[in-house]
């Protein structure tokens, strides 16, 4: 899986998805997020690192996201000086999602692939929710913040355990759809 992924990045067809991802993710992002209520805000910028975890693998995405994020800092600074814990979050979410989605790698459950895919995308989400937005996001607040994680976990917490099953099946419906594509016309 990981030699595939590194031969992923010398192809001019990864290249320009992952750079047409990184632009579409940056757009998503300067657009509001759907929102509902004070709690439950959820940003579809993920899913556009996903497609590249999934076309590109776990090699080449977690570098697209983390210049991606280098990117988008550059555009549109968020209020702030460039924090690198940032981008390896960023990077960290390409991983997992190269790691769980990458279409060379293996089924999970062989008797159906729309199962395997709804599978592949709840795990990755759970991964990246409990690691990258609750763990190590929080660790980053704190130090460039000073918040206390005491104060941010339960928040955190909560936000990300209510978004997750809205976040799985728009990432579902999004793999799903690009593996079609792909199937068809790549």
């Amino acid at each position: 899986m990981f030699k595939s992924s590194f031969y992923e990045m010398k192809k001019i067809k990864t290249i320009v998805l992952c750079g047409l991802m990184i632009a579409l993710g940056a757009a998503i992002e300067a657009a509001n997020p759907l929102n509902f209520g004070e709690l439950l805000k959820i940003r579809l910028d993920f899913a556009a690192t996903a497609v590249m975890g999934f076309v590109a693998g776990p090699v080449a995405a977690p570098i697209a996201a983390a210049v991606g994020d280098v990117i988008r800092y550059i555009i549109k600074p968020a209020g702030g000086a460039f924090f690198p814990g940032y981008t390896l979050s960023a990077a960290a979410g390409g991983f997992i999602y190269g790691i769980l989605l990458y279409k060379k790698g293996k089924m999970l459950i062989k008797k159906s692939k729309v199962i395997d895919i709804l599978l592949k995308c709840f795990l990755a989400k759970l991964l990246i929710n409990l690691f990258v937005n609750v763990t190590l996001n929080s660790i980053w607040v704190y130090m460039t913040t000073g918040k206390a994680l005491a104060v941010l976990m339960p928040a955190r917490i909560i936000k990300n355990a209510v978004a997750l099953p809205f976040e799985v099946l728009i990432l579902f419906a999004v793999i799903y759809y690009v593996n079609k594509y792909l199937r068809k016309y790549i």
